[in-house]
């Protein structure tokens, strides 16, 4: 019963997969990609500003 919500294909009793889990992955993905290309953007933008001149 936990399940159900989250996992809602039932074949003969059976769970097949499926149902919303496939969005809770798909999201995880897409926000874990996003993640990385911040932190590589952060990284980026701090080098930059270090190789600036003082006081300028």
């Amino acid at each position: 019963m936990n399940d159900w919500h989250l996992k809602s294909e039932f074949k003969n009793g059976v769970q097949t997969g499926g149902g919303r889990i496939e969005y809770v992955r798909m999201f995880s993905i897409i926000a874990w990609i996003i993640l990385i290309i911040a932190c590589i953007n952060f990284m980026n933008l701090s080098t930059a500003q270090s190789e600036k001149e003082p006081g300028k």
